[in-house]
């Protein structure tokens, strides 16, 4: 097969079944930015609600520069890894004091949060530069398309399975199509686990037997796992939460971390992963502060879905409120240490 042939295939099968999806009706370079920095490590349905409601309360880069940073980490409950928040606020201001907006790949790589990937993106779906954009589902159908046997979560993989999606490039077209296409193709047809050969429109062009061998990574690194110890102080009608300085929640409302484990049983366990970690946290209902209590903000309980909070200790507090309400409170610990 042509590459000619390959691309009005590919095309054609992307006007025909690609899904309707918001960021794809829009060539306004900051609602492109947003949508790709929430499509970070983030599934397309999760992106879809969130994406409407930021666009309704941020809908130009002003407006985001503006709004103070608890507002921006407030809206993106839910998304996680709340780096990506403070990264988007960040470029927004300094965006509001530019004339105009980044060009380039080069001036956008230049941004906080700003990779190679994103900034091809970005050009390629507001200005329809002719650039390759290799995300995890191009990825997957370049290393099948090509046979390519090398582990592609690497410097060197990476750089290889851009050149051959640029190799791939339209000659007479922009990027924006294309790259949509292929885009779509590794998220419907070319999927991680029982791709859908018979359905592909670049079939007789591709050069692998075994799809399922492809793409090669590197040995996946065991998550370690970690404990956690929080405390929940709450008079029934409001609860004391401490302003995060860890680098996951930076700047997040959570629980006090206690610097030892009761000795009694906890009150209330939540597991959750982030990063390479499995983490089990166990909560106490605690009674009596050792630390300073200027450390902590009382929050009344009917105002804390106002309140940026990562999802698992919201769980938690749910939880532990719950069991509060019903006296599921075997008792609490006597002694809490803040750190």
């Amino acid at each position: 097969m042509t590459q000619q042939k390959m691309e009005r295939n590919l095309h054609a099968w992307f006007r025909k079944c690609g899904r309707d999806l918001p960021w794809r009706h829009t060539v306004d370079p900051y609602a492109i930015l947003v949508s790709e920095i929430m499509l970070q490590q983030t599934q397309v349905g999760t992106v879809l609600g969130y994406f409407g409601r930021w666009m309704e309360r941020f809908p130009d880069i002003r407006t985001l520069a503006e709004a103070p940073e608890d507002s921006v980490l407030e809206l993106w409950q839910g998304l996680g890894y709340y780096s990506r928040a403070r990264s988007l606020h960040r470029v927004a201001r300094m965006l509001a004091q530019l004339p105009g907006f980044p060009r380039t790949p080069a001036e956008l790589e230049c941004l906080p949060g700003i990779g190679e990937y994103t900034a091809h993106a970005i050009v390629a779906f507001a200005f329809d530069d002719r650039v390759p954009v290799v995300d995890a589902n191009v990825a997957r159908v370049l290393s099948r398309l090509f046979d390519y046997p090398h582990p592609v979560d690497t410097v060197t993989g990476m750089r290889h399975l851009r050149m051959l999606a640029n190799s791939l490039l339209p000659v007479k077209e922009g990027g924006r199509l294309h790259n949509s296409a292929l885009m779509e193709l590794g998220a419907l047809i070319c999927k991680p686990r029982k791709p859908l050969c018979s359905q592909c429109p670049l079939q007789i062009g591709c050069q692998t037997r075994s799809p399922e061998a492809r793409p090669v990574k590197r040995p996946r690194i065991p998550p370690q796992k970690r404990e956690d110890y929080r405390a929940f102080l709450c008079d029934g009608k409001s609860i004391w939460l401490i302003r995060s300085s860890e680098r996951w929640w930076v700047g997040l409302w959570i629980l006090p971390t206690l610097q030892r484990r009761p000795s009694t049983p906890c009150d209330c366990v939540v597991k959750f992963s982030i990063t390479r970690y499995k983490v089990t946290m166990r909560i106490w209902r605690c009674t009596v502060f050792q630390e300073d209590k200027r450390k902590l903000q009382r929050v009344a309980l009917r105002n804390l879905v106002q309140v940026a909070m990562p999802t698992p200790h919201r769980r938690g507090v749910a939880a532990m409120v719950e069991k509060l309400h019903t006296g599921a409170h075997d008792k609490s610990s006597e002694l809490a240490s803040f750190s």
